[in-house]
């Protein structure tokens, strides 16, 4: 009689993979990013200010082990919705009488 634990079946172990939290449907994060990125004084500070962004948002994800290809899109996804936030502020900030009206 053979022993059941003999079996590849039994001795097969799935790879481990981390499933990060889409970056992009991070809307906290993405409404401060916006909000500090419309606070910066000249365009140079503000684009400064989104690579380091983009540059922190990438080691994370490397940590969590995200394959690059994945990462671009995770990171495209989420300055996707930074510039949609940037858009809604904007409009907020545009209306006459405030965003009250």
């Amino acid at each position: 009689m053979t022993d059941d634990s003999d079996l590849p079946l039994f001795r097969w172990r799935p790879q481990c993979r981390v499933i990060a939290y889409p970056p992009a449907r991070r809307i906290g994060k993405a409404r401060d990013v916006a909000a500090k990125w419309l606070q910066q004084k000249t365009r140079k500070q503000a684009d400064a200010y989104a690579i380091r962004i983009d540059d922190d948002l990438d080691d994370h994800l490397m940590r969590l082990g995200v394959h690059e290809q994945e990462r671009k899109a995770m990171r495209d996804g989420f300055w996707q919705t930074v510039r949609r936030e940037i858009a809604r502020l904007q409009r907020c900030d545009s209306r006459p009488g405030g965003s009250a009206a």
